[in-house]
Formats: C-alpha cells, structure tokens, sequence
C-alpha cells in the first residue's frame, strides 16, 4: 500500500524545488536538456569519463540530484505518489537517453558505488 502524503513529505519536495532553482543546479540542468543528447552508451561514457570537465560536473550534478530524490522515494522517506505527481523528471530523463544507452551505462556502473542510483531512478519514472 502506498504510503499516505504527509506535511513533512510536502517539506521535503519544497526543499528539492528549492534545490532545482540553484544557479549551478539549473545550468546543469540545461545543459542536459539542451545539449547532452547520448545515442551510444560511448557517448555517455565519455561525458562521464571527463573528470573535471563541466560536462562531467554537470552530468554528476544532474544525476546525483535525481539519485538522492530517488533514495528518498524508495525508501519510504517520501511519499511515492506525491513525488510522482509534481515531479518532472520524466521530461528531464526518459526522452533525454535511450533506454538501450542507459542500460549499457548501468552495466558498466554495476560495480561502482553510483551504479545503482541511476537504476533506482530510471524505476521511480518508469
């Protein structure tokens, strides 16, 4: 059963609203609306690859911030149907990487520590 809203979980995704509207947080957020179109997991890889590089950063910002919404959600610390009904992920994740992309990028991160956020968030939105 579904975990029924609370005023403390409408708290939370104010705090995570607050935390989109972050100067560096919405520069990366464009960049990967606008401009990090994957079609290989190659081409991921690379971005991820660039260790310092504003891509990078940006990538890490992007994905670490929906990883730890996702950690939130699936673990029980947020309600599931609350999240889902403001959030807007899917305009910001499913049309962004194909899933074949992301799969190939899963199973290269499998054995790394932020492997399985991205898999936690790609379940939340599908």
């Amino acid at each position: 059963m579904a975990k029924k809203a609370t005023p403390q979980d409408a708290q939370v995704i104010m705090k995570l609203y607050d935390l989109r509207r972050e100067p560096e947080l919405r520069k990366a957020r464009d960049w990967w609306l606008t401009k990090f179109w994957p079609d290989t997991a190659e081409d991921f890889m690379k971005i991820a690859g660039e260790l310092g590089s504003q891509e990078n950063n940006w990538l890490r910002q992007v994905g670490g911030y929906w990883g730890m919404a996702a950690a939130l959600v699936s673990s029980g610390a947020v309600s599931r149907d609350l999240f889902r009904f403001v959030q807007t992920f899917r305009h910001d994740d499913r049309s962004r990487v194909p899933d074949h992309v992301l799969l190939s990028v899963h199973v290269r991160f499998s054995a790394r520590r932020d492997g399985p956020a991205w898999a936690r968030t790609r379940a939340l939105v599908s």
